[in-house]
């Protein structure tokens, strides 16, 4: 199946959750183009939009290839196959992780400034993207959430490859999508009729829609679960 638009992926997706609607939650995307299909699960939940994007853990030399990935509060995923292979050591590891910490803590203060990420202990988090590949900075943002007491952590996605999809599984309360792809050459864009990588305008325009049309997260929702 391939999508029209990352907007149609969302509205599909929102449908395999509806049980979720009325229920205290808060949508999370994990990158700047996951915005556009979480604003539809948001919108459809009726619950808030927020990001955090984990930034790939890159070899010196190779930023193409990366040995995990990690959020700007220091939640890690490695991929130990990869760093046993290549013999990291521990301090070599803590100063890679550092910069990519450091990297996802500046994007996200470039399109939310300074804003304290909101809390989420009691609520359903929806970790979403526009599709998973290798799963590491899905499986750091699921450590962030866990580390704040969610009452469930689901990832929803509308596409995701057979190895990601086995490393996520059992890290979560329950993992949505769409369609598992075993291609062994699994490009997101592909599952796309139009795609583009979203400007900083547009996904600061996706937050600020959903900031107006969403309840507060001690709106009425607050007693639900």
């Amino acid at each position: 199946m391939v999508f029209k638009s990352r907007e149609e992926a969302g509205k599909i997706l929102a449908k395999k959750v509806q049980n979720y609607k009325g229920k205290k939650g808060i949508v999370i995307s994990i990158s700047r183009n996951g915005v556009a299909v979480g604003k539809e699960l948001a919108n459809f939940l009726e619950i808030p939009l927020n990001i955090i994007f984990p930034k790939k853990i890159a070899i010196p030399g190779n930023p193409d290839v990366g040995i995990g990935a990690a959020t700007s509060d220091g939640s890690i995923a490695l991929n130990y196959p990869l760093v046993n292979r290549l013999r990291y050591t521990p301090e070599q590891i803590h100063i890679l992780a550092d910069r990519a910490q450091r990297e996802a803590r500046e994007e996200r203060e470039l399109l939310l400034g300074r804003e304290l990420f909101p809390p989420i202990f009691g609520f359903n988090v929806f970790l979403v993207d526009e599709g998973v590949s290798s799963g590491y900075p899905m499986l750091a943002a699921i450590r962030f959430a866990q580390r704040n007491y969610p009452r469930k952590v689901i990832a929803a996605v509308p596409v995701i490859s057979t190895n990601a999809q086995n490393l996520i599984q059992s890290e979560v309360d329950e993992l949505v999508c769409i369609r598992v792809s075993s291609t062994p050459f699994f490009v997101v864009s592909h599952f796309y009729e139009n795609w583009w990588n979203l400007s900083d305008e547009e996904v600061i325009s996706y937050l600020s829609q959903k900031e107006a049309s969403s309840p507060s997260l001690t709106s009425e929702n607050e007693g639900k679960n």
